[in-house]
């Protein structure tokens, strides 16, 4: 186990430097570190810990890409099954992202995904690892895990349609492990 080099914490990003030897950081001291490395403020993205819509507390975090600040709201602990998500433009603070995570979580709110077994005609899939199977994915919904397979029998019931589908970014899993050498990471021009 490698700690962060900055905090002291866990590390769960892990970069080949350029120069010579691995840099360890954790989540939030890679977010501070790839701002740097791009020539943005991590301030700008300051957001609160929780958020509440409609009388619900949803805990948020950051994760900075290479093409915006990804926003997370779940509830309980990261390993939650349900989660929101918002990937917001490097323009945007993270005071006017947490609108849009809040009208997002609205929507999510509003419908099931799943009604009497078959799929609404609008809802939230999450696409994660099986943790049954090495090589499969399972698909969160409503806050419930199914195989592929189930996945299948669902589709079975909506033939015909077409699907409109944005791929958002998901929650990471806690403990998952990131390692990736310097060279790819996105930097100022």
């Amino acid at each position: 186990m490698y700690t962060c080099q900055d905090c002291g914490i866990e590390a769960n990003h892990h970069i080949s430097m350029e120069k010579g030897g691995v840099a360890h950081y954790c989540l939030d001291c890679f977010n501070v570190y790839l701002c740097k490395r791009m020539g943005l403020d991590i301030a700008l993205y300051d957001h609160p810990k929780t958020i509440s819509v409609e009388g619900q507390r949803f805990r948020v975090m950051k994760e900075v890409l290479d093409n915006g600040v990804a926003y997370y709201a779940y509830k309980g602990k990261p390993t939650a099954l349900s989660s929101v998500s918002y990937l917001g433009p490097f323009t945007m603070n993270g005071k006017e992202a947490m609108e849009e995570l809040k009208y997002r979580i609205v929507a999510f709110l509003k419908h099931d995904t799943l009604q009497e077994d078959e799929l609404s005609e609008i809802g939230v899939i999450g696409i994660v690892e099986d943790p049954d199977a090495w090589d499969e994915i399972a698909f969160i919904i409503d806050g419930k895990r199914y195989s592929s397979e189930d996945m299948m029998d669902f589709f079975s019931s909506v033939r015909g349609v077409n699907m409109m589908y944005i791929m958002q970014p998901r929650i990471p899993e806690p403990g998952s492990k990131w390692a990736a050498p310097e060279s790819i990471l996105p930097k100022k021009e």
